[in-house]
């Protein structure tokens, strides 16, 4: 008997151990869940260090508060604020680096996108893109694109601007 307690207790050992071991059943992957969103964003508030220009240099800032419009319907569906920091001039090419931050509210929730681009494309009436994140409501914690463009020549300020979110859960 001696012999075979111990040798028992050994096993029972192996097997609870060995079933820690196993890889555990794969859980079905969660649907991940987009919105996409397509505005025209107008700006009633906007305010600047010194006069907008096409070449504006170094040190050029601006703050502003936009009114965001569902681009088929016209319907108001939100609200952003901004801000932009014209941060460096390349010396190689006389392109403006700007660092831009925006903030949009919607009923449901917000979102917030920043990053830093070529100021020649915006002059140029290009797509800009930026990362956008959720931050609140049915937004929080998902990630997606910001893409908008400036609507008419700068710098007729403040010009409208066209803007595609594309958000999803993680």
């Amino acid at each position: 008997m001696r012999v075979i307690a111990p040798a028992a207790a050994i096993l029972a050992c192996t097997t609870v151990v060995g079933l820690d071991t196993l890889p555990a059943k794969a859980e079905p992957a969660a649907t991940k869940e987009c919105r996409n969103f397509h505005w025209r964003e107008k700006m009633p508030v906007f305010d600047t260090n010194m006069p907008p220009a096409e070449d504006v240099p170094a040190g050029f800032q601006a703050n502003w508060f936009d009114v965001l419009y569902d681009w088929d319907t016209g319907e108001k569906v939100g609200t952003a604020v901004g801000a932009m920091d014209i941060i460096h001039e390349r010396e190689s090419d006389g392109h403006d680096i700007e660092f831009q931050w925006e903030m949009f509210h919607l009923p449901d929730g917000t979102m917030q996108a920043g990053s830093y681009f070529d100021r020649s494309d915006v002059i140029a009436g290009n797509w800009i893109t930026q990362p956008v994140e959720g931050v609140s409501g049915a937004y929080r914690g998902w990630r997606g694109d910001w893409t908008w463009r400036a609507l008419f020549e700068i710098p007729d300020a403040p010009p409208d601007f066209e803007a595609v979110i594309k958000i999803c859960s993680r």
